[in-house]
C-alpha cells in the first residue's frame, strides 16, 4: 500500500508557490489555499466567489462550508495568508458572486476536476524536486 507524506520542507513549499505563480494565477492559489486551509480537494474545487467574498467583494473573515465527505456544515477562518492571496486573486472589480474559484477553462461555468488539480500539483513538486509521494497530501502540509 502506498502512504501518503506532506511536504514538509518550507523551502520546498515557498518554491512550488512561486513556480505555480509565475505559471498561472489559479494554479498559485489552489496550492496556497489547500496548504493554508487543509480542506480536501472535493471542498476546495466546489468553491464559488461568493463563499470567501461578501456582497461588496470584500473577503469574508470565516467561511460556511458543507464537507463533501461527511456532509457535516462547517465554519472555516481564513487565515491571512489565504485572505492576502485571495485579495491579489480576485480584484475588487472582478468580483462575479456565482464564478468558481478555481474555474475551468474550458468555458463550462465548471470549476476544474480533481485529476487536472492533482496534475497541476504533482507537476509543480516534481519540477521543484519533491520526493514523497503527494497523491493529494499537499492539502496536509502545514
Amino acid at each position: 500500500m502506498n502512504t501518503v507524506e506532506p511536504i514538509r520542507d518550507l523551502a520546498k513549499i515557498d518554491a512550488i508557490k512561486k513556480l505555480l505563480k509565475g505559471q498561472n494565477i489559479r494554479d498559485w492559489m489552489l496550492f496556497t489555499f489547500g496548504v493554508n486551509s487543509a480542506l480536501r480537494i472535493s471542498d476546495l474545487l466546489k468553491l464559488r466567489q461568493m463563499d470567501i467574498l461578501d456582497e461588496k467583494g470584500k473577503t469574508l473573515e470565516y467561511m460556511k462550508l458543507r464537507e463533501t465527505k461527511t456532509n457535516k456544515g462547517r465554519l472555516f477562518k481564513l487565515n491571512d495568508t489565504i485572505i492576502k492571496a485571495i485579495k491579489e486573486y480576485i480584484p475588487k472589480d472582478k468580483y462575479d458572486p456565482n464564478a468558481y474559484l478555481f474555474p475551468s477553462r474550458k468555458g463550462q461555468n465548471k470549476p476544474i476536476d480533481r485529476k487536472h488539480a492533482w496534475e497541476i500539483i504533482t507537476n509543480a513538486a516534481r519540477a521543484v524536486d519533491v520526493k514523497e509521494n503527494i497523491r493529494y497530501a499537499w492539502i496536509s502540509c502545514l
